[in-house]
């Protein structure tokens, strides 16, 4: 009789002997399935298959996004003139499209280009020097308040239109747009923007700064003008220094034009040109008085720089002319 380890080691060989059996036959039928799976027939397609575009915005072949109603062709030449056009625009130019400026195109501007005001660093103090000795002209709702006509202020034809315009809110960019067209011509934009300033400011001689001629009716806003040269402090002690060395009184007579020249002779005494320069000479020169006809101040500037002062000027004799002297003055002090 066997004993019972006997009986258990006959059963536990016979079952490995049989398990042994099984997993050989087992591993050969795996191995011939991956046989069968290389050797498959090469008609059967077994790539990924392509992914299908639900929304339809990737079209079948596409690199990207193709708008409906475009080949990818006609896009991508759309793209090209979109980015062509861009390529040319400057987005970081001061002032009107028609006039592009390297800087700010207004004193009142000129903050926003200060490092130190973005860097923490600027300290507004209203008694700053600066401040105190060239203050801008006060133009606010009552300057033109006690203006009068100029008694010599001629007729409407030249400037009647131009002035008419303003006083109903088209603003000075428009009228110059409307009179250069589409052009980059710095002379010529600086001439038609010094021609459409002169008309109003000439409207203001001859109406007082009154809107429609009475004296009962609404003062022009002069501030709407004020990025237009107008004179600071030291500007005006300069132009009414000049005047009293030229010894002329630029409110005592009406104007007229030079026979030879052709230039407006102010008060038919003095032309502008002269003003100018000797405003040049009271500003840059300590011996104003000196008369040198061979050094001509006027020729260091360019054609734009001079017709800025010319405006400048323009402010000047108008405001002579309609009573007021003395702006500076007869403002409110700073606080």
């Amino acid at each position: 009789m066997r004993s019972i380890s006997s009986i258990v080691y006959t059963f536990a060989f016979a079952s490995l002997s049989l398990v042994a059996g099984f997993l050989v036959p087992t591993t050969h039928r795996l191995g011939s399935v991956v046989n069968k799976l290389a050797t498959k027939s090469p008609d059967v397609d077994t790539s990924t298959p392509a992914y299908e575009d639900p929304s339809g915005l990737f079209r079948h072949g596409s690199s990207g996004y193709v708008p409906a109603g475009l080949t990818e062709k006609e896009y991508a030449s759309l793209r090209q003139k979109e980015a062509d056009h861009h390529a040319q625009m400057n987005y970081a130019a001061w002032g009107p499209r028609f006039r592009p400026s390297d800087g700010p195109v207004a004193d009142d501007m000129a903050w926003m280009v200060m490092p130190e005001l973005w860097t923490g660093t600027t300290t507004l103090d209203h008694n700053d020097e600066t401040d105190d000795t060239d203050d801008p002209l006060p133009l606010g709702p009552d300057f033109l308040q006690h203006a009068k006509p100029w008694s010599h202020a001629g007729g409407s034809a030249a400037w009647g239109e131009t002035y008419r315009r303003f006083s109903e809110g088209t603003s000075v960019h428009q009228m110059v747009a409307d009179l250069a067209g589409k052009t980059n011509d710095d002379g010529l934009l600086a001439a038609k923007t010094c021609e459409v300033v002169g008309h109003i400011l000439q409207g203001v001689a001859h109406h007082g700064g009154c809107v429609d001629g009475s004296e009962d009716a609404e003062r022009l806003d002069l501030d709407r003008l004020a990025i237009h040269v107008a004179p600071h402090r030291s500007d005006w002690d300069a132009m009414q220094k000049a005047e009293l060395l030229l010894e002329t009184d630029i409110t005592s007579a009406p104007d007229s034009n030079d026979d030879e020249t052709g230039e407006t002779m102010l008060c038919g005494a003095v032309s502008q040109s002269d003003f100018l320069r000797t405003i040049l000479k009271v500003r840059f020169d300590t011996q104003a008085e000196k008369d040198d006809d061979d050094d001509d101040p006027l020729k260091e500037f360019s054609e734009e720089d001079i017709a800025d002062m010319q405006l400048c000027l323009d402010w000047y004799i108008t405001l002579r002319r309609i009573g007021i002297s003395s702006p500076f003055d007869d403002a409110p002090s700073k606080e």
